[in-house]
């Protein structure tokens, strides 16, 4: 059995099925299954750790990140995908999303 900080292998085969780019608004590319990340995550990060994603997009890196027991800062500069990233995320109203511009 693998302890909280283990790593375990990698397989070269990723069956991944595709996710639906109806939900995320304007011309986003990089919408992704929220296996990958978390594949990624577990194979280069220790539980505790803090995982970085400068493009947040939907946050599905985030939601991965907390599933795999890590944190997750993200930033992302379109306010369009807040409602988005709050409703994956679970974020609460007392929890606000900076909106620098």
């Amino acid at each position: 059995m693998l302890s909280r900080g283990s790593h375990r292998p990698a397989s070269p085969n990723w069956s991944n099925g595709p996710e639906t780019r109806a939900e995320t608004p304007g011309p986003r590319t990089a919408v992704f299954p929220v296996e990958v990340p978390r594949r990624l995550i577990r194979m280069y990060s220790f539980w505790g750790e803090t995982v970085l994603d400068p493009f947040l997009g939907t946050g599905t890196t985030s939601l991965a990140a907390d599933l795999e027991g890590r944190n997750s800062v993200g930033y992302e500069i379109n306010r369009e995908f807040r409602g988005l990233i709050r409703e994956k995320l679970g974020v609460t109203a007392q929890v606000e999303l900076s909106t620098r511009a």
